[in-house]
Parts: C-alpha cells; structure tokens; sequence
C-alpha cells in the first residue's frame, strides 16, 4: 500500500486515478458503490439473542439446569423443586442481561466525528455533497472551522492549522503544508496529511482523499476498540476460576454418592434424587444476588464520592489495582497553557506585552490567543513551523519594514544581534522547570530583510506552563502508599515528559523514560519483559499506549488506565478498569469503566481504598456462603455413608429445604456482611486463597457434623422429625455463623436485623408453611435442641481458630 505522505501529488493521482481536476461524478459513483459510505462502522455488535446466550456460559448455571431437568425427570410429581432451580437461574440471567445491553450503544458517540458535509471537485466542479458520499480520489477543499471528513493528502495550502487533539491527543495546533516528506515518519511527523475527525483551525487547503471510513487512521482506532477485548476483573475471574472447582468437586461428590446409593438401595431413581440433593446443597445459589446487591451500593457510594463507576464487578476490581496508568494532557497536567513569566531586558513588561502581541497572529493556537491584542493586520506573515521555530509578523514602518519575531528561545538566540547571556541563563532555568519558553525581538530594514530573522534584537522572553492538575501529586503518593505504581504515557518527547513525571513524583530518573522510538524497536514479548523498568512512556502513538497496556497485563498486572482522547479508547478498553475524566471524548466515556466527576486523582485514591474495602467484605460474604454449602454438603454426604449400615435413615434434607437455605436465610446475612461498615484499610490480596479455602472446609465441616447430630438426635426421638431437625439447626448454625464473621466497632445494624429475619422465616418455614416442606408438627425441645447446637458453633469456631491460625 502507498505511504501518501512521502510520494509527490502527481504519483498520487496516478495510483488514485485522478487528477487535479477530480472525479467525474459517474467514476465517484462507482467508487462508493464498490467501496461503500465514508462512514465509521462499528463491527461485532452482539445481538440480543447472543448476550442471553451468554448469560449461561457459567458452568454451575449449567449444572443448576442439568438438576432442575433430571429432578422433573426422575420424579414429574416434584415439579416444585425443579421450577424453583429454573428460576433462579432466570433471575440471575436477567441481572445480567440488563448490565450486557449497555454494550450494544458503545461507541456510537463517534458518529460525533462526522461532517454533514463537504466541498467536493466533481466534473471540474467544487460543490457540496454528504461527507459520507466522499470517496478516495475526490478533490477536497477545507477551510477554518471544518472538520476533515477522511484522510487526505495535501495538494496546497495558505496559513493552514489542523488541531489533531482527536488523534494525538495534543492541543496545539500543527501547522500543515504540501511538501513531499522523504524519511519515514510517526503520525506526529505527517506535516502534509489532514486526518478524518480533526478540525481545521485557520488557513484553507486543498487535498486529494486517499482513505476513507474505516480505513482512515481515526477509523483504526476505532476498529481496535472494537476488537479489542475488555479484561475480566480480578473478581470476575476469580469467580470463574471458583465456579469451575467447585462444579468438579460437586460432580465427584454426587458421583460416588450416587453409586453407594445405588450400592445400597438398588433404586436408580432414588439415588438420583439423592444426587440432585446434594447437587442442590452443593450450589451457592444465592452468590450471584448477593454479589450483584453488594456491588449495586458500592457503586452507588462511590458515585456519591464523584466517580461513576459503569460496570458493577468493577467497584470490587479497583481493589486489585498495582499500577495505574495515565495520558498526560488532560489527565495528570489541564491541557490548557498559561503564561508563568515575563522578563524584559529593559525591565518595560508592558512594552515587552506590546511586542508579543505584535508578534502573535489572531489564531485558535493557544500561546497565540494568551499574548494576542487587538492589532493592525500585518502586511506580510510567515507562520510558525516546526522546523524554523520562529513566527514572524511585519508591519508598514514609515519607509521600511519592521518585523516583530517570536520563536523557541534557543533558536532565536542564536540569531541575535545583542546576545543577553543573563537572560538565556533564565530561559534555561524556566526550561527545565517544565517551562515553554519563548523569546521576542524586533526587525527594520527592507521587506526582504525582516523575512529573516538573523540580527533581530532580542526585547526580552515570556514563559509558559501546562498546569498540573490539582491534588495530582497527592494522590499518586497516596497511591504509592497503597502499594500502587503510577505511571505516565504521553505525545510530549522524553526530556519534558521527564520534567512533568518528576514534578509530579512519579520518577526522578530519566532512565526510566522509554520512548517510541524504543518501543518499536522492541517485539511484544520483549516489550513486556523490559515493562517493570519504566514508568514513563514518550511520544507515544495511538496504538503504543495499546502495546503498552497489553505489555503491562502480561506480566499479571491488574493495571488502570486513565485517559480523555478519542485516542485513548483502544487502551482504556483494554486495561483492567478503564478511567476517563469528565472532560473526556464521548468515545473515551463509552469504551472506560468509571468516569471522574471532579477529574481528581485523590478520586481514584479514594476508589482503590473503596475498592479494597469492598474487596474485603466479599470475601466475608463468600466465605459464609461457601461454609455454608460446604456444610450442607457435608451433612448431606454423611447421612448418605451412614445410610450404608443404617438403611432407614432417609435424606436429610430436601432441594426444596436446601433452595430455601441457600436463597432465603443466607441470602440477607451475606448481604450484610458485604456492606459490612469498617473503616479499615486492607492491603491487596487475592479473592480466594489457599488459607480462605481451608477455613471454608474447616467451617463447613463443623456446620456440617453439628447438623448431622441434631439429625441423629431427631431420628432417636422417633418422631419424624430427623429431617426438620436437620434443618432447623443447619439455618440457626447459619445465621449464627454470619453474626460470628462481623468487624469494626461500628455495629452492623444490617446484619442484626438479617439475623432476626432469618430466625423467622426459619420458624415460619417450620410451622406456618411446613406443609411447602413436608415437615411434621414440631415441639419446643426440637427448637430447644437446634438452638443449643447452634450455639455450640462460635465456641468451636474459637477453637478451630486457635489451632488453625
């Protein structure tokens, strides 16, 4: 494919099959026909029918249905139990699908980007036509105030300014020309291209389409949005990772459980509904509401505290966070310059103002809007460029010509006929305090000679500063303290990229600037080895910062990314937990996580301590959860060894009873306990670890053995209530399991009060609804019995405790 940028015009015709005089309308036609609407098109757009489907991809959704249909199966009078399992997994499919269908408009606020439309050369004519009917070899006249409608290679241009913030990032405004460039360059570096979505911000040109729609850079971009994968949070795949084992060991379990039964009793369908039981028992049915709940308020309390937080999982995934990483303009400095000094070498600071004026055009460019006043128009202007460094007005003076010259201080310098060594000395300082520093000086003499700026006379300097946002330097020592690593990618060339990451703390050693050049040079593999080495990143394009996440992420980083750009999508899609600013592209908002309301890195601080509370709770709300089930599981299990030698013990416990355990009297103490109200700050730490694992078991078998034994006492009493003394004390264990689990102070009112339903709905289970469950009448002493056992829990909890620490 041609490199636009380094071939002549004539070359370009010739490879477009145009000329300077443009398409005829009927070849347009055929173009857009074959090539289809300048538009950007977003691809992998989910249909309804597949976010439900993925909604069942859980593998314990998947054994909940496989219970439900073999329960109906084995035994269609029973139909209650099979209809309650069905629906929870509804229920939950329905949280879910509610969260996925946000996805479907992602993105769409690029349409934004889009110009009604444009002055378009067809049959030797300039007339206008939808910017979406433009096509590649159209000739394209855009002046100040356009937007570009595609990428476009310049064939003229007078005074021409493009702000391309929408694709670098960067808010100055480049100045754009025709000449062919020969080496091989960056984005940055393409002087004599104009690139779809930017905006003309003075002068006019003139251009041939050489992309169009997705093809276009901007259109790149979004198409790595597209197709780039957003993360799964720490939580999200612990959880998977959760699900999975447990699915094994239930499936293990219920495997040899239904082959002693089978052993035993030599009834097929007997020992299913016994495996389906303990299936049932097995299944934390209750998880996914208590986490959704849990999740819901802690993204309500962190948008009280000015972040918005857009999807659930990742008000827990904030916790996790070790490194965060962030755009420089916008983000960590305001984007906006302001003049931080002026020194006069005659000390005159308002004639030194008077000057700079005279040497700045009326323009968008920003220095330019800080130093302008209202002026005469000057007779002649040459425009600043990046090569020169240098702007220079000229103005009418009596007989001659006097040129006012503004420019990049060293340069200028070098030029002067009064050189002020005190004066460069302090340009030097400025400098190196992150400063943009300009000098100013005057020409007489012909017109020919003030077009050159040598033996100008220098009238002093004027400084400029990118402000860094407030609180920035705070917060990321605040991060540091929390064991996160701030760092910082930006368009700016490594030694002021240095100078802004070590005012603001995060590097004091230039060494650990990595810069695009660098980045190239280094394969993806390599890249992610050399990434611990650095925390700063240089003249980065686009697709770097993508590199860079991607980098970060291999070597197991839960990694942040902040950004405002339109440019920054793709990363901010990729990273962990994607952070935009409120002053952020429509399209940065739609492709990150959360969003700052106050654009303050104290936010994000406070979010990670949040983020590491709820983190926390969850783990709480897990663990009673999982203790539980292994508890019910463990009962369930030893009646059924038992039943081996004592053939008339029966099933312990029921799906129905289970269903109501796992959903009702667990569901809101789980709840609490994920709220529950503790200042404390905890370090970083995995969701699920193998010390969490064995005090699950440990937990659960004691639950477990104190059921078994209100059980056996039930069957020794000889009236029927073996299986609701079972239950009774398997609930109380429960709720008195939740209540032992509380931290803080601060007394969990929340909790209290779940204690206190629970021990209803368990009495009520028992008496006015026994029936549901086929429970026979009971008396005081079976409630006496549960609850003694129950409250035997917390003294063998304490001993477990003792030893097991």
């Amino acid at each position: 494919m041609m490199e636009y940028y380094n071939n002549d015009v004539e070359e370009i015709y010739l490879y477009l099959n145009t000329s300077e005089a443009g398409l005829k309308n009927d070849d347009a036609m055929a173009i857009l026909k074959h090539d289809g609407p300048n538009e950007l098109k977003l691809k992998n757009n989910l249909g309804f029918f597949k976010i439900v489907i993925n909604q069942f991809k859980d593998f314990l959704v998947w054994l909940l249905i496989a219970s439900a249909f073999i329960s109906f199966l084995i035994n269609k009078d029973e139909y209650i139990d099979s209809i309650l399992i069905v629906l929870v997994v509804l229920i939950n499919a329905i949280l879910g699908i509610a969260e996925e269908l946000h996805a479907r408009n992602t993105l769409k606020k690029i349409s934004a980007l889009e110009t009604p439309e444009t002055l378009v050369k067809r049959d030797g004519i300039f007339k206008m036509i939808p910017a979406s009917e433009v096509v590649k070899g159209d000739i394209v006249r855009l002046e100040a105030g356009f937007l570009v409608p595609a990428d476009i290679r310049i064939i003229s241009s007078y005074e021409l300014k493009v702000l391309e913030a929408p694709l670098t990032g960067e808010e100055v405004p480049v100045d754009k020309n025709n000449k062919k460039i020969n080496s091989i360059k960056q984005i940055h570096d393409h002087t004599n291209m104009l690139f779809k979505g930017t905006f003309i911000s003075s002068g006019y040109g003139i251009g041939v389409v050489v992309r169009t729609g997705n093809d276009t850079e901007i259109g790149q971009i979004l198409k790595r949005v597209v197709e780039t994968k957003s993360e799964k949070t720490p939580l999200e795949a612990s959880l998977d990772k959760v699900s999975k084992v447990i699915g094994m060991i239930i499936i293990g379990i219920c495997l040899v459980v239904y082959a002693l039964e089978l052993f035993i009793t030599k009834d097929i369908l007997s020992s299913f509904s016994l495996a389906i039981s303990l299936s049932v028992a097995a299944i934390p049915e209750g998880l996914q509401s208590v986490l959704t709940t849990v999740m819901a308020i802690s993204v309500l309390k962190m948008s009280k505290n000015k972040a918005i937080v857009k999807r659930m999982p990742i008000a827990q995934a904030l916790g996790a966070i070790n490194i965060i990483a962030c755009d420089k303009t916008g983000t960590i400095t305001t984007g906006h310059l302001e003049i931080a000094k002026y020194v006069a070498c005659d000390n005159n600071i308002e004639k030194l103002k008077l000057s700079l004026s005279l040497a700045s055009a009326n323009s968008v460019n920003q220095i330019n809007r800080l130093l302008y006043q209202i002026h005469d128009e000057p007779q002649e202007m040459i425009a600043f460029d990046s090569k020169n460094k240098y702007e220079i007005l000229i103005y009418k003076s009596g007989l001659q010509y006097k040129a006012y010259i503004k420019g990049a201080f060293d340069v200028l310098y070098g030029y002067a006929s009064n050189k002020n060594e005190a004066l460069y000395n302090t340009a030097i300082e400025l400098a190196k305090n992150m400063q943009r520093v300009l000098f100013v000086g005057t020409k007489t003499g012909t017109l020919n000679e003030v077009k050159k700026p040598q033996g100008l006379v220098i009238e002093g300097l004027v400084s400029f500063k990118d402000e860094i946002r407030d609180g920035v330097s705070l917060a990321i020592k605040e991060a540091k303290e929390l064991g996160v690593n701030p760092i910082m990618i930006t368009g700016d060339f490594k030694e002021t990229a240095f100078k802004i990451a070590k005012e603001v703390g995060i590097t004091t050693n230039i060494n650990e600037v990595l810069s695009h050049d660098d980045i190239q040079k280094m394969d993806d593999d390599s890249l992610a080895k050399a990434v611990d080495k650095y925390c700063v990143y240089a003249r980065v394009l686009p697709l770097d910062k993508l590199r860079i996440i991607e980098a970060y992420l291999k070597q197991d980083n839960v990694i942040a990314y902040v950004g405002d750009g339109i440019n920054d999508a793709p990363a901010l899609k990729k990273a962990s937990i994607g952070i935009s600013v409120s002053t952020a592209s429509d399209l940065a908002k739609d492709a990150s996580d959360m969003i700052l309301l106050d654009d303050s890195f104290k936010t994000i601080s406070e979010a990670i301590k949040e983020g590491r509370r709820n983190f926390h709770n969850i783990r709480k709300a897990i663990r009673y959860l999982l203790s539980s089930n292994i508890g019910e599981v463990t009962v369930v299990f030893l009646v059924a060894i038992l039943s081996i030698k004592f053939k008339y013990l029966g099933v312990c416990l029921s799906p129905i009873e289970l269903l109501w355990i796992n959903l009702v009297t667990d569901t809101l103490p789980a709840i609490s306990l994920g709220i529950d109200n503790n200042e404390n700050e905890y370090p970083k730490t995995e969701l699920i670890d193998k010390k969490l694992i064995r005090t699950i078991m440990l937990e659960g078998i004691i639950i477990g053995f104190l059921s078994l034994c209100s059980f056996l006492i039930g069957y020794k009493l000889k009236d029927g209530s073996a299986e609701a003394m079972c239950f009774l004390t398997l609930s109380f264990c429960q709720i008195m399991f939740s209540l032992s689990l509380h931290e803080g102070r601060k007394k969990n009112k929340f909790l209290i009060l779940s204690a206190l339903v629970g021990i209803l709905l368990t009495i009520l289970a028992t008496t006015t609804f026994r029936k549901w469950f086929k429970i026979p009448k009971l008396y005081p002493i079976n409630y006496i019995i549960a609850i003694l056992l129950a409250l035997f829990l917390p003294v063998c909890i304490k001993i477990k405790n003792k030893y097991h620490n």
